[in-house]
């Protein structure tokens, strides 16, 4: 830790205060086992390291309850992330909805069909409580900040402004987006452990523009969510996303 320390002594997030710890982004918590890719220990202060844990653990549980892969995941994994979620931040709890009303209309709107011999009855969807969006939001712009440092090789400027989007991948629009940043992006880069196969539960795009200081990268986690952030130095004057002076996010953590 003194020799990641003196490699890395500023706080990847903030920008300002020395590093005293790690902040794994994305966290432990979010893939199988506890078991994440390499290279994702970022230099961090304790403020910054805890402005974001039990809104990580709030997100790890959204997306793990909602990949659509048919990759196992340990009931024990999920009942102590719901009970850490519980506890530490009731607000962001999410529910399980199983009327086939209610599942017959998330269907119709995003252009689904329940899988082969299901009935919508037997197809439960996940309901989100109203306060997830800022806390899916920040975590958002959080790991934006890791890709850009990992990427680009120092913090966000702390006048910049943030701007993040995501979608679920099967509702509408996902694989268009997904093939837009393919194209557009850098290589894709697959999160993964020497000596252990993580499989496609985390892999990431970006890319930058030395001369205008734009930022701008995707991540996806496995066939849950895709996350789309860009940093800028100004205000895009026309933009499908909400742009957010990352200060702001800094002054919380204070």
């Amino acid at each position: 830790m003194e020799a990641f320390k003196r490699e890395h002594p500023i706080c990847y997030f903030c920008a300002t205060r020395p590093t005293t710890t790690e902040d794994h982004m994305p966290g432990r918590q979010f893939f199988i086992g506890r078991v994440g890719p390499e290279g994702f220990a970022f230099p961090c202060c304790e403020p910054c390291n805890g402005l974001t844990r039990q809104i990580e653990q709030a997100v790890a549980l959204i997306m793990r309850l909602g990949d659509h892969t048919e990759r196992p995941i340990p009931a024990e994994e999920l009942e102590r992330l719901a009970l850490g979620v519980r506890n530490n931040a009731p607000q962001l709890m999410p529910t399980i909805d199983t009327s086939a009303r209610a599942v017959r209309k998330f269907f119709r709107e995003n252009g689904l069909s329940p899988a082969p011999g299901a009935s919508y009855k037997d197809t439960p969807i996940l309901n989100l409580p109203g306060a997830y969006r800022e806390a899916f939001a920040l975590f958002s712009r959080k790991l934006i900040c890791a890709l850009h440092y990992k990427g680009v090789g120092s913090p966000v400027p702390l006048d910049s402004y943030i701007g993040v989007t995501w979608r679920h991948s099967v509702s509408g629009g996902a694989d268009q987006m997904f093939e837009t940043l393919r194209r557009t992006l850098g290589l894709e880069r697959l999160g993964q452990r020497r000596n252990t196969d993580i499989g496609d539960q985390f892999s990431y795009r970006f890319d930058f523009n030395v001369e205008h200081g734009l930022f701008a990268a995707g991540a996806l986690f496995g066939r849950s969510f895709l996350i789309f952030g860009a940093v800028t130095p100004r205000l895009l004057s026309e933009s499908p996303i909400t742009w957010h002076m990352h200060r702001e996010d800094v002054a919380t953590g204070a």
